[in-house]
């Protein structure tokens, strides 16, 4: 029995196609096993036989040897290696009459030499594809074989080699514009606006994706995510994915743990999860205190009426109660009577203000309904203007990223800061996504699947991120959509068709084809002929 030997071989960035092609037949060799290294500096391709140490050098010979190791057509008859070497030498002197030539040769053959295929086949299909020879349409027999050739197993890792190189080229097209900061490196989308995080310190910036927990991703939280993330890598910081569960009426632990399979789905992982509930003991403690400095009252208009007078700028009645009146009342609300299931914590900043959302906001709020984490323990919760800005301090955030729907809150966001004395983060805004004659509202979307109009959440109808992808959209696309816009602020529709012609371009290289025909409208040979013969007469 022959003892395997270990071809070692040595090339620089690429890999010969007819060594490629041999390398696959020697895989299933009893005589020679290759194992590849690549070397940047290699400069010729060379391979070493590890027992003997015997060295061979260059493309045909290293090639030629693996083929006569491997488990091809018999190759010991001189006569056939004689033929085998002046094919060799044809193929390395290709012209238009050569072609001729091989497809006169091929008129009545499968192979070129024998009847199995040999090195001989081997090498000119592979001298074909490196030197991108066209074969015209009208030498069938050329394109007869070099078509069964690509169809054989070891000749499609030539067609993978090409598919990986094409993702590679688009990867790159995708991402030419390099935002840099030291050495560190990170791609973005080539039309993409990433500008300056205002302050950031290169391994020291911490930003956050608070989703709430009331339903499921869609393209829009991508958006936000993505950029948290390109932050995050770009000055060697982190990012936080705190689950801002503030409102136990619509959440759910369903939506917690659907929020981290779609992240997972889409690759955003290295992140540090957190929950605003988690602050819930702390959030108490500030309010009071902002109620002790004048910062904020207690409130039990009802609903409507308070609505009304915010619109129209008016104080309410309660608005210069006592200190004191605030704190009983404070806690008639933390105990839930009935007169503090009545009340709400209101901030105290300008009900003349020309932005409406300085004008007193609601920061505190009765609801009965038991908690996802923390069931009954708290009757009050504290609203997202008042938790979000706290909790960024608190949690070590240096930069918040927020769409531009909360452009006229910054001022609210900011005077938080001011109120309860905390370490103050930088904001920064982008544009919303907002696609034509698409629902992006969890409420919309939630109705749909209520009324049973779709199938759930994961439907392809749908513009969440189970949807989309079960429609057949790569993860790589997507992100490079979101690339695409970068960090800017200006507002615009998107359409959808640019998203889906991005995936075509991901998808197109490397999807199978299939043709397919209904059994229904098969016809036999005879029955063609028939028709043909019938309309003749007709």
């Amino acid at each position: 029995m022959s003892t395997n030997k270990t071809l070692i071989i040595r090339y620089g960035q690429t890999l010969p196609t007819s060594v490629l092609i041999t390398v696959e037949f020697a895989k299933n060799s009893t005589k020679i096993q290759p194992k590849l290294i690549t070397k940047k500096d290699q400069t010729i391709i060379e391979a070493t036989i590890a027992t003997t140490d015997d060295t061979i050098i260059g493309a045909t010979l290293i090639s030629k040897f693996l083929s006569y190791m491997s488990n091809l057509a018999p190759q010991q008859d001189p006569l056939i290696l004689t033929e085998i070497d002046s094919w060799i030498e044809f193929a390395n002197n290709f012209t238009n009459e050569n072609l001729l030539k091989l497809n006169t040769h091929l008129t009545l053959r499968t192979y070129l030499v024998g009847y199995q295929l040999s090195f001989a086949d081997i090498f000119v299909w592979s001298k074909l594809k490196d030197d991108n020879i066209s074969i015209p349409e009208n030498f069938q027999h050329v394109n007869r074989w070099y078509n069964y050739c690509s169809e054989l197993e070891e000749f499609k890792v030539v067609k993978s080699n090409e598919i990986k190189e094409k993702q590679q080229q688009q990867s790159k097209k995708n991402e030419v514009k390099i935002a840099e900061t030291g050495t560190k490196k990170i791609n973005v989308g080539s039309s993409a606006n990433f500008e300056k995080l205002k302050g950031a310190i290169e391994g020291k910036v911490v930003t956050r994706f608070p989703p709430e927990p009331s339903g499921y991703l869609h393209i829009g939280h991508i958006k936000a995510c993505l950029l948290n993330r390109h932050y995050a890598t770009l000055y060697n910081g982190k990012m936080i994915v705190r689950f801002d569960d503030t409102n136990p009426s619509k959440e759910k632990e369903e939506f917690v743990e659907s929020i981290l399979e779609d992240l997972l789905k889409l690759g955003i992982t290295n992140y540090t999860i957190s929950y605003t509930s988690d602050f819930f003991t702390k959030l108490l403690e500030i309010a009071e205190q902002m109620i002790k400095d004048g910062f904020a009252y207690i409130d039990h208009t009802p609903v409507e009426e308070l609505r009304k007078e915010r619109m129209d700028g008016i104080e309410s009645k309660f608005r210069n109660n006592t200190i004191e009146e605030n704190l009983n009342l404070w806690q008639e609300m933390r105990k839930a009577t009935e007169l503090g299931k009545k009340c709400v914590m209101r901030a105290k900043i300008d009900m003349k203000s020309l932005n409406k959302a300085m004008r007193d906001p609601v920061l505190y709020r009765y609801n009965d309904t038991p908690h996802h984490r923390t069931g009954k323990q708290y009757s009050i919760y504290p609203m997202y203007d008042f938790a979000c800005p706290i909790v960024d301090s608190l949690e070590g955030v240096t930069h918040a990223l927020r769409s531009s729907e909360y452009h006229d809150r910054n001022p609210l966001y900011a005077w938080m800061f001011t109120a309860t004395k905390l370490r103050p983060v930088e904001i920064e805004d982008f544009s919303r996504l907002n696609f034509k004659y698409t629902l992006l509202s969890k409420r919309k979307l939630q109705w749909f699947a209520d009324k049973g109009f779709v199938s759930g959440w994961d439907s392809p109808a749908f513009p969440t991120v189970r949807g989309i992808l079960r429609r057949g959209l790569t993860v790589s696309a997507l992100k490079a959509f979101v690339f695409s816009q970068g960090a800017s602020k200006t507002l615009n529709l998107q359409d959808m068709n640019k998203l889906w012609a991005l995936n075509k371009k991901e998808i197109d290289p490397i999807i199978p084809r299939h043709t397919a025909l209904s059994k229904k409208e098969f016809l036999s040979i005879y029955q063609m002929v028939q028709l043909q013969l019938n309309l003749k007469l007709y």
